[in-house]
């Protein structure tokens, strides 16, 4: 209930006194890394964790708590792991699809990357991070066509993106170009 109120630090004090009574509900576990993490106490809710692992506490939530704590602390393998395994259970769980993305990007892993963003495009076509990490994913997989179709959605939303990306846009005219030029 504290923690339904917001009252993140009242939910550990509880989760704390809790444990000392019974190491092994899920419930419990996941109230305290959830409020932990909410608190921002990364190290707390790590432990959490750790104590779940050890004390053979299973729950796909847990697994997602997990992957969101990697993703906070940037072991962004680790995360992408998890949270993989979770959308594995819970495909339409957009949230944790965002984050695997966000962790995807952040590793440059432009060819994975694509599907998921094109997911969460499904759900918000205009949402301007994913058309631009995905206007990256075709440059950097040298898909020309497909990066000038992106960049032209990305300009409708906002101008900047012509001036940030003017280097990339030059290298796929050049490459478009040298492409019609063998055609004929």
């Amino acid at each position: 209930i504290y923690y339904q109120q917001g009252e993140f630090a009242l939910a550990t004090d509880y989760a704390e006194l809790a444990f000392k009574q019974d190491n092994k509900l899920p419930s419990n576990h996941i109230t305290a890394i959830s409020s932990y993490l909410a608190l921002g106490n990364t190290n707390r809710a790590e432990q959490w964790v750790n104590a779940a692992f050890d004390n053979k506490v299973t729950s796909m939530e847990l697994v997602r708590l997990a992957g969101i704590l990697a993703y906070q602390q940037e072991r962004f393998e680790e995360a992408i792991e998890a949270l993989s395994c979770y959308l594995n259970h819970h495909p339409s769980s957009f949230d944790v699809l965002g984050m695997r993305a966000r962790a995807k990007a952040r590793l440059k892993r432009h060819e994975e990357l694509e599907s998921d963003l094109k997911q969460l495009l499904v759900l918000e076509p205009h949402d301007e991070w994913s058309l631009e990490q995905l206007f990256l994913c075709y440059f950097q997989t040298q898909r020309w066509a497909d990066a000038q179709t992106v960049m032209a959605a990305l300009n409708k939303l906002a101008m900047h993106y012509k001036l940030t990306y003017r280097e990339q846009l030059n290298e796929i005219q050049k490459n478009l170009s040298v492409d019609i030029v063998e055609l004929d």
